[in-house]
């Protein structure tokens, strides 16, 4: 459950003044528990702390080994910002393509009954269960 603690985190680090150590945190989450909110935090932070070019390698690699459609997303948002003409307009037309797809998914299931939908819940709204709704993974999850 971690992607559901980085704005929490984020806050906190802020408050202590050390969004280093943010960045450190999740670099080192990343390569414990690859998902793709851990990711997509990660490329921020890099992107604040070191520029864009920083933050397109840092997501680059990432998605080679771990492609998401999230990813993907916001690698084209790099991408639009250095683009003209036709390029450019490629780009708004996959982004929205993606961003249609990633929105109609759900992002968690449960184990049990296999209820899904957008948001966590920590009881199953399907099947009364406690602790059995995890996030989706894979391309087009986390």
């Amino acid at each position: 459950m971690l992607p559901e603690a980085i704005p929490w985190l984020a806050a906190a680090y802020d408050q202590i003044g050390n969004r280093t150590g943010f960045c450190e945190l999740l670099q080192s989450w990343v390569k414990k528990f690859p998902r793709s909110s851990l990711v997509l935090a990660l490329t921020l932070e890099v992107e604040r702390e070191k520029g864009q070019q920083a933050a397109l390698d840092v997501l680059s690699s990432q998605l080679k080994s771990r492609p998401s459609l999230r990813g993907l997303n916001l690698l084209i948002d790099y991408h639009l910002h250095n683009s003209e003409g036709r390029a450019k307009e490629n780009l708004e037309l996959l982004k929205a393509l993606i961003e249609n797809l990633v929105s109609a998914k759900p992002a968690f299931q449960c184990d049990s009954c296999g209820f899904s939908g957008q948001h966590m819940h920590w009881l199953c709204p399907g099947c009364k269960k406690w602790g059995t709704v995890r996030p989706i993974r894979g391309v087009e999850g986390e």
